[in-house]
């Protein structure tokens, strides 16, 4: 079974599990108005009223839609009890009775399946590329700097044989060192040449091309070309952080944002929300405007008080049609109201939309601008997050430092554009060598650092050297051939460093030993 049919099992069973329950909350609501005609203590009628509110929420979204009807009647009627301060001698009980009943009734209503959300699937990348060259020891050398990068390079001599292998496993990419008359590529095709005249690149685009590259080319322009046409780089899941009290309705909320491709982080304790905040680090929190503990509006107010979220979009869930109550919730850094029930397809739409603005954003401060990992700043607070995490739970973690060796004479000997390309090669290979769950980040110039959450040194240090071997093969372009590149690294772990400034120091100690003992080596600090 997929993650999907697994998602959608999970939302079906959420709908059966609320309707079990349903007899049980009603019941409970109506215990309370017992309570109150009966002139208990406490105040069973303001209880009885949230009960009913919640509903009023919860049973539209989760496929009963009469439920949430009868529980707005009831609502209704109790809030202008309670606002008229009404005593319980004098409270219309067969007017109450009577919207209890209709919603017991509401209850036994068949499920309605609107409620489950559509699946958005986004297809896996294939890295199938296929290679079509006359000359065969040039193919070759191709399809073994692709396969570096992460992509499965296979090599034909005619168009003919590359055709007939396409028709049992399509590719994602063709690279045409040859060029057929007549033949139509079985994927985006990329076409490399000598002739830069207009007619030739004509032919190119009439035959499929996407892209017309000149020789000679650098490697690092190719798998650019190709992270393009094959749409390998799919951006990462947008994250949701869902602050509900009502389990039922924030878990629905959850399931269909993940089934949508988010990853969602449920919080039912409000006053428990500033630590997912730090950990999970959402794009976004959607949150119900009242819940009893604290409101949604002192949560937001909270939160607000932290310049580090002062900008992440908060989406307030709520029955609330007022407009006062919207207008509240802006004061307090709302980024927007929805009102309950929300169809799924527009609760997906409403957060995605705002979550891709508000990481877009994020990006430009902390991403490194040329190379795309994290900038310095940020890739020391991830740093700082990851080892408090790690002590928490007592689980590994490691931190390395890596550094481009003689990085100086490239720029010297090649030019600083080399020298470029030569680092942003570095960062795209390890992006694609590291986990979604390790962090990678530029330090500095030609510095660079990984965090491995899980991971023991021994360990890191056993990838990272594989990586080095990998990324000394590398051919890097100049004007004036052809060359390589290696780099040095250290390894801390954080058992033997338990804080981030003492690990990210044991790190760079370790780095200078592999400096001084010749370079191209990973060391492993103590």
């Amino acid at each position: 079974m997929n993650s999907a049919e697994q998602v959608r099992e999970r939302l079906q069973q959420l709908q059966v599990d609320y309707g079990r329950r349903l007899p049980e909350r009603i019941g409970h609501i109506e215990g309370l108005w017992r309570d109150f005609t009966r002139g208990s203590a406490g105040d069973p009628l303001t209880t009885a009223r949230r009960l009913a509110h919640t509903l009023t929420g919860s049973g539209a979204t989760l496929g009963f839609p009469a439920v949430s009807a009868a529980a707005a009647a009831l609502e209704k009627t109790l809030t202008d009890l309670i606002d008229r301060n009404v005593a319980s001698e004098d409270a219309p009980v067969e007017s109450i009775d009577a919207l209890i009943a209709a919603l017991a009734a509401a209850g036994h209503a068949p499920v309605s399946r609107s409620a489950e959300a559509p699946v958005t699937r986004v297809p896996e990348s294939r890295r199938g590329v296929y290679i079509l060259d006359s000359d065969a020891a040039r193919g070759a050398t191709l399809a073994e700097q692709i396969d570096r990068f992460g992509y499965a390079a296979r090599t034909f001599e005619t168009a003919s044989a590359l055709q007939s292998a396409a028709s049992c496993a399509p590719p994602a990419a063709v690279v045409m060192e040859t060029q057929a008359e007549g033949f139509v590529p079985p994927a985006p095709a990329i076409h490399i040449s000598d002739n830069a005249e207009f007619g030739a690149r004509l032919s190119a685009v009439r035959a499929g091309g996407k892209a017309y590259l000149m020789r000679p080319f650098d490697i690092g322009q190719l798998v650019d070309v190709l992270d393009v046409v094959t749409g390998r780089h799919q951006a990462d899941p947008l994250r949701v952080l869902v602050v509900d009290d009502d389990a039922a309705l924030a878990n629905f909320a959850a399931l269909v944002l993940q089934r949508a491709g988010m990853i969602a982080h449920v919080a039912t304790e409000p006053t428990a929300v500033l630590q997912p905040l730090v950990e999970f680090r959402p794009d976004l929190i959607l949150m119900d405007f009242n819940m009893p503990s604290c409101d949604g509006l002192e949560v937001a107010a909270i939160i607000r008080q932290q310049p580090e979220y002062i900008s992440i979009p908060i989406v307030f869930l709520s029955t609330e049609t007022e407009v006062a109550a919207h207008l509240s919730a802006k004061r307090a850094g709302a980024d927007d109201f929805l009102t309950k029930p929300i169809q799924p397809e527009r609760l997906v739409t409403e957060v995605a939309s705002r979550a891709e603005r508000f990481r877009a954003l994020r990006n430009l401060l902390v991403r490194d601008g040329a190379t795309g990992l994290l900038n310095h700043t940020a890739v020391m607070e991830s740093l700082r997050v990851e080892v408090s995490r790690a002590l928490r739970t007592q689980a590994p973690l490691s931190f390395v430092m890596i550094d481009v060796d003689h990085f100086k004479r490239v720029n010297d000997r090649h030019g600083h554009p080399v020298g470029d390309r030569v680092l942003k090669s570095l960062a795209r290979l390890l992006q694609q060598r590291f986990r979604k769950t390790d962090v990678v980040g530029r330090y500095g110039g030609e510095e660079f650092c990984v965090i491995l959450p899980g991971a023991e040194a021994s360990v890191a240090a056993r990838i990272v050297d594989e990586f080095r071997s990998r990324f000394a093969q590398v051919r890097h372009r100049a004007p004036d051939g052809e060359f390589g590149v290696t780099f040095s690294a250290g390894v801390a772990d954080v058992r033997d460093h338990p804080d981030a400034q003492l690990l990210l120091e044991a790190a760079d100690q370790a780095l200078y030993k592999a400096k001084n003992a010749g370079r191209n080596l990973v060391v492993l600090g103590s």
